[in-house]
């Protein structure tokens, strides 16, 4: 996959489940397109950081051309 819903916190407690907010997720596309597999294990990534203001109901945080720097 190349983009994906980075948390803070694990998956039963993601703000789509009512246990956090939508400050503690970021939506990260990976830069060229490409691909990093499904894990559970903690990764670092970096990117251009975009802040979205005025979408009250959905994500605060995009990373775009993102790295993945640790695995």
């Amino acid at each position: 996959m190349n983009e994906f819903l980075f948390s803070r916190y694990p998956q039963n407690m993601c703000f789509f489940c009512g246990a956090a907010g939508p400050e503690t997720a970021m939506q990260v596309t990976l830069k060229n397109e490409r691909k990093i597999n499904y894990t559970k294990d903690q990764i670092k990534v970096k990117g251009r950081l975009k802040v979205v203001k005025d979408e009250p109901g959905g994500l605060i945080y995009f990373l775009e051309d993102a790295e993945v720097i640790k695995t």
